[in-house]
This record gives structure tokens, C-alpha cells and sequence, in this order.
């Protein structure tokens, strides 16, 4: 709803490189000034490539969870994730989710 984001979002353009690996991406922007600033990757962090270390998974874990369940309800529930192997029972992570 903020217009300054909707005013952004009405200068930019997604196009679709098919030269480029499912996991590569190139960004661009043209500044007021005429210049432009280009920037590539070749491999998006969380690509098999670029695997996310356990601080990043958690990070973003978080920063999506805690605004849905609470900080709480997400620091219990990515506990619960990472040991999902010893759970007697996988639906304690629905229980934790829901």
C-alpha cells in the first residue's frame, strides 16, 4: 500500500535471460544521472551451488516466521526443525506451525 514502494515497483522490469543458469541473475539499474550500475551472480545463495549456512537458513527462517507465529511459537518451532530427526512423532512441527 505504500505509494513510494508502488512508484518503484512501476519503474521496474523482470525479463527472463534464457542464457543464464536457473540460479544466475543480473541486475541493472539507470540512475537519474544517466549512469548505469550492473551487478551479476552466478549462483544465488541457497542454489546447490551457493548452499545457505545454518545462521543464514535460520535468519531467514526467522525474519518470515516471526511476523506469522510470534517469536516464540518460531524459535520453538526451528528448535523442533533441526531436530526433526529424534521426534517420535513429525507432527509436533504442524502442531508448532499451525
Amino acid at each position: 500500500q505504500d505509494p513510494a514502494l508502488i512508484a518503484f515497483q512501476d519503474r521496474v522490469e523482470a525479463t527472463l535471460d534464457p542464457s543464464l543458469a536457473s540460479d544466475a541473475a543480473v541486475v541493472s539499474l539507470t540512475l537519474a544521472d544517466g549512469r548505469r550500475l550492473t551487478a551479476r551472480t552466478d549462483h544465488a545463495i541457497g542454489s546447490a551451488a551457493r548452499p545457505m549456512t545454518d545462521a543464514e537458513l535460520e535468519g531467514k527462517f526467522v525474519g518470515m516466521a516471526i511476523p506469522v507465529l510470534g517469536p516464540e511459537r518460531t524459535r520453538a518451532l526451528m528448535t523442533q526443525c533441526w531436530a526433526v530427526a529424534s521426534l517420535a512423532d513429525a507432527a509436533e512441527l504442524i502442531r508448532l506451525a499451525a
